[in-house]
C-alpha cells in the first residue's frame, strides 16, 4: 500500500477553501435563467387569456412550454 501524504490543519482549510472557491466559480448564476422561465410564464399566460377571450383553441396546451427552459 501506497503511503498517503498526512496534511495539516491549516493545509486542510485552505484545500477546502480552493474547492469551495472553485464551485463557486463554476455556478455562477447570471440571472438569465429566471428571466427566460418569467418570460415563458408570461407568454403561456398571454396565449391562454386570448383564448379565453377570443374563443379560439390551440391544437397542444400552451403551458407544455413550461417544460421548454
Amino acid at each position: 500500500m501506497s503511503e498517503e501524504n498526512q496534511l495539516t490543519e491549516k493545509e486542510s482549510l485552505e484545500l477546502i477553501t480552493r474547492m469551495i472557491n472553485k464551485a463557486k466559480d463554476a455556478c455562477h448564476d447570471t440571472g438569465i435563467t429566471a428571466i427566460m422561465w418569467g418570460l415563458v410564464i408570461v407568454i403561456c399566460s398571454l396565449v391562454r387569456f386570448a383564448e379565453l377571450q377570443f374563443e379560439f383553441r390551440l391544437p397542444f396546451d400552451i403551458y407544455l412550454l413550461y417544460f421548454l427552459p
